[in-house]
């Protein structure tokens, strides 16, 4: 079950838990950098799903799966479109009974062995 004070993605628990655990998969997307900054915002709160869809902040990112899926979907019959249906249902019944993904957290890198950071104490950053 979700934090109070983290946001809801619905008012059922079972499908807030799915959404929170699909942004939480999203979140660590290293193939899409602006999918996973979008799912982070949403987890933490800053921005609604509302937002997302009403911006031009992710369109860029997100048009792409969006047209795929339009043209993968309008080409499907009623029977496959079922069939499709009920593969999404058990997906995300099996994603409800999954534990939660912790957090990705960011790592400080160590420098390769010989390289010499460039010494900024001498620069002025106001001008």
């Amino acid at each position: 079950m979700a934090d109070p004070g983290q946001p809801r993605f619905s008012a059922d628990p079972t499908n807030d838990a799915v959404r929170r655990k699909l942004l939480q998969k999203l979140s660590i997307n290293s193939k899409s950098p602006a999918l996973a900054e979008m799912a982070r915002e949403l987890l933490a709160g800053r921005i609604t799903p509302r937002e997302v869809m009403t911006s031009s902040s992710y369109a860029s990112a997100l048009e792409p799966g969006v047209a795929q899926f339009q043209e993968w979907y309008g080409g499907l019959s009623d029977e496959q479109r079922a069939e499709q249906e009920e593969l999404g249902r058990a997906a995300l019944d099996r994603l409800a009974g999954e534990p939660e993904t912790p957090p990705a957290r960011t790592r400080r890198q160590n420098p390769p062995e010989g390289y010499e950071d460039e010494d900024f104490s001498d620069r002025s950053w106001l001008t």
